[in-house]
């Protein structure tokens, strides 16, 4: 809901269709998916819409729409809001600093760690799993 974004938008009028060329650039506030806090993550995106003009309003694909010819506007506010999150990684999560430490809420990243389960048993491996992955092998 928070960013600055700069979206260029490119219009190539064809006979037949139009061709939009968007290319977004700038920074979208996020929330990290680690420590829950909120911090800006930069963004850039390119790609193209392809409109053509038919009997009535359809979308064949997330690249080509069809037009109703009795439409005169184009309303572009949806596409670039799908196309900023789009450009987001499913990811999200607070860059490191110069250092390599990771620049998350320290108070959270404490708590997580209260919170992981260590299991000693991690180097034992149960010996039917070897047997299985032999069936795939042998495919």
């Amino acid at each position: 809901t928070k960013g600055n974004v700069v979206a260029e938008v490119l219009l190539d009028k064809k006979v037949s269709l139009l061709e939009f060329t968007f290319k977004l650039k700038g920074n979208v506030m996020v929330t990290c998916d680690r420590c829950l806090d909120e911090f800006s993550m930069p963004v850039e995106f390119e790609t193209k819409l392809f409109v053509k003009f038919g009997e009535e309003n359809e979308e064949q694909t997330d690249e080509i729409l069809v037009l109703s010819f009795s439409e005169h506007e184009f309303d572009l506010k949806q596409y670039l809001y799908e196309y900023i999150h789009l450009s987001l990684p499913l990811r999200k999560v607070h860059p490191n600093d110069k250092k390599g430490k990771s620049l998350c809420n320290k108070e959270m990243l404490k708590k997580l760690e209260e919170h992981v389960v260590h299991n000693e048993d991690d180097q034992i491996i149960d010996p039917r799993w070897d047997d299985l992955k032999n069936l795939l092998n042998n495919n």
